[in-house]
């Protein structure tokens, strides 16, 4: 799995930010902003966390995307409304 062809487990950030977007349901598809830098026109490609064929990964709900994340070495530290609706979550890495 991985951000921008980077692994999960080695994003070089100490802190990320998560965006998940309700596909169906309770089904979402999330962006990870690491810090990395983005054309405007990119901004909704960049940060698409992806399976290992390349496709968006869907999770059950953000918390299969908290859960997810915690398994990649990653651990929630806070919860903010989102500019687009829902709420945007701030992990940091596990040491």
């Amino acid at each position: 799995q991985t951000v921008n062809n980077i692994l999960i487990e080695d994003i070089p950030s100490a802190y990320i930010e998560l965006t998940p977007a309700t596909k169906k349901g309770l089904t979402v598809i999330s962006t990870c902003d690491y810090g990395q830098l983005a054309k405007l026109m990119d901004t909704y490609k960049i940060g698409v966390i992806k399976n290992s064929e390349g496709k968006p990964m869907v999770f059950n709900g953000s918390t299969g995307l908290l859960n997810f994340f915690e398994s990649k070495g990653f651990e929630f530290v806070s919860r903010y409304p989102s500019a687009t609706g829902g709420y945007t979550y701030l992990l940091k890495k596990s040491n």
